[in-house]
């Protein structure tokens, strides 16, 4: 998870062969959205930049993965990252503000 966050505040394009996520008892992936990696992506619109491994597989193709890096979109990522920051910093102003009150 760590290296997909570090691509995205640097705007760096990125793929995830990812194995975060919930499983059942027998070990098998739960698809119910509980991917660190996915839930980062989605907010970002690159949820398709993700394949997950299933049964210790992972179905994606080296093509695949070179075209998604090729079109990653790094003004949209950009802008993305502004909001969060601007969300962060009225976050921590806020906090900062209700010790002083």
């Amino acid at each position: 998870m760590h290296p997909i966050v570090s691509c995205l505040a640097n705007s760096v394009p990125c793929f995830s062969i990812d194995n975060w996520g919930t499983t059942n008892f027998w070990g098998k992936k739960i698809k119910d959205g509980s991917s660190k990696v996915l839930d980062i992506l989605k907010r970002f619109k690159l949820d398709n930049n993700r394949k997950e491994i299933s049964d210790d597989v992972c179905d994606v193709s080296p093509d695949l993965i070179v075209q998604r890096l090729i079109k990653y979109p790094h003004h949209d990522v950009q802008i993305e990252n502004e909001k969060i920051v601007s969300e962060y910093n009225t976050m921590m102003f806020e906090i900062i503000k209700s010790f002083k009150a």
